[in-house]
């Protein structure tokens, strides 16, 4: 009789590149790789629990141990055990091992390696419009970043902010509408680097003839009130994230 077995592997990955955020340097990342194999196919089927040092809130506990012991449940108890292993890592505030083991059922129930949503994207039909991320970097680094992204087809930027001078920032904001136009959209990520008054005095109304798309996480999280205000007053619609975890 076929049965599934599970196993975990994990990865260390180096950037190429250090990555500036408004939160530090990020040299490296780590992970791991969910696999469940039929003892009599040659089917794989995967997930990936994917971390960043200092963000992710598993990253804070014993999310290894966490991993190790789910893995020998499923191999003891089998797939039906998916569903409960997920909700438990939901509620003790392991996002991220939660999304590794979701995307390891829903790729066992679709039955094809590498499909999770069966959609008119998985079958060559469609395209997703994305992002592509701009580092922080020197000026000339962020428009060296912006013209390899546009050759590759983007129509969507999404610059990290803060962790140099806001005026260099506007420059390089101006330099692409000035060059490209409108038909590139901007998105901003601040990870928290502003004060609600800096933001509010300064940062929101500069950016507002620039038609940006949307600011994430202007002001650090967990401030609530002050997002509240943030998100009512703020010239730029504003997007959650790092006030989402946990």
């Amino acid at each position: 009789m076929s049965q599934l077995i599970f196993s975990a592997k994990p990865y260390r990955l180096s950037f190429k590149k250090p990555a500036a955020t408004s939160r530090g340097m990020l040299t490296e990342k780590e992970g791991h790789i969910l696999e469940a194999k039929f003892t009599d196919k040659k089917l794989v089927f995967q997930g990936e629990c994917s971390l960043l040092a200092g963000f992710s809130p598993d990253d804070s506990h014993h999310y290894a141990q966490e991993i190790a012991e789910a893995i020998t449940l499923l191999n003891s108890k089998g797939q039906d055990e998916l569903p409960a292993l997920i909700e438990k890592f939901r509620k003790n505030n392991y996002p991220a091992v939660a999304f590794g083991f979701e995307q390891l059922m829903h790729n066992i129930n679709t039955g094809e390696e590498g499909i999770y949503f069966k959609s008119d994207f998985t079958a060559g039909t469609a395209s997703i419009p994305i992002n592509g991320l701009i580092w922080m970097a020197t000026g000339s680094g962020m428009k060296t970043q912006v013209k390899a992204k546009i050759e590759e087809g983007y129509k969507i930027l999404k610059f990290k902010i803060g962790a140099i001078s806001f005026k260099a920032e506007m420059a390089l904001l101006r330099w692409v509408r000035e060059t490209y136009g409108e038909e590139i959209e901007i998105r901003l990520d601040a990870n928290g680097a502003f004060s609600t008054s800096e933001y509010l005095k300064m940062i929101a109304p500069s950016l507002m003839p620039l038609k940006i798309h949307s600011i994430e996480q202007p002001i650090k999280g967990g401030l609530h009130d002050q997002m509240k205000m943030v998100s009512a007053m703020s010239q730029v619609p504003v997007a959650l994230d790092e006030e989402l975890v946990g």
